[in-house]
C-alpha cells in the first residue's frame, strides 16, 4: 500500500509558522492600526501647506506604555495662524470636554474636577 503525498503540513509546522511570522505580523498590526488614521490625517494636514508640517509621529502617553497621536498639534497650528477678528472670538475651548481636560485628571483629583466644570460653565474665562 503506497502512503498518500501529504499535502498539509502538520501541526508542528502550523504552530511554527504562527509563532514565528502571522503572531507577529497581527501583533504589530494591531499595535500600529490605531496610528494609521492618525497618521493619514497628519499627512492630509501637511498635504495642505497651510502650516509649517506636524510630525505625525506617535508619542508615549503620560510616559507609559501606550502612544497617542497627541492630535491637538494638527488643530493648535492652523489655529495660530487666524487673524480674523471675529474668528478669534469665538471661545478656544468650543467643543468637548475631551478637548480641555484628560479623564484621568478629572477623576484622579476632586478639587481639580471642580474647578474644571466652574471653568467649563463659566465658558472658559
Amino acid at each position: 500500500m503506497s502512503q498518500s503525498p501529504q499535502y498539509f503540513p502538520g501541526p508542528e509546522f502550523a504552530q511554527r509558522l504562527h509563532n514565528e511570522v502571522v503572531g507577529p505580523l497581527l501583533e504589530r498590526f494591531a499595535l500600529e492600526l490605531p496610528y494609521a488614521a492618525a497618521w493619514l490625517l497628519a499627512g492630509r494636514h501637511n498635504a495642505l501647506c497651510l502650516t509649517e508640517p506636524v510630525d505625525p509621529t506617535p508619542r508615549p502617553f503620560r510616559g507609559g506604555p501606550f502612544r497617542v497621536m497627541a492630535a491637538e498639534r494638527l488643530s493648535e497650528t492652523p489655529i495660530a495662524r487666524i487673524t480674523d477678528a471675529e474668528v478669534l472670538r469665538v471661545p478656544p475651548n468650543l467643543g468637548g470636554v475631551d478637548q480641555v481636560i484628560a479623564s484621568i485628571d478629572a477623576l484622579e483629583n476632586a478639587d481639580r474636577h471642580h474647578a474644571r466644570r466652574h471653568w467649563i460653565g463659566s465658558g472658559g474665562s
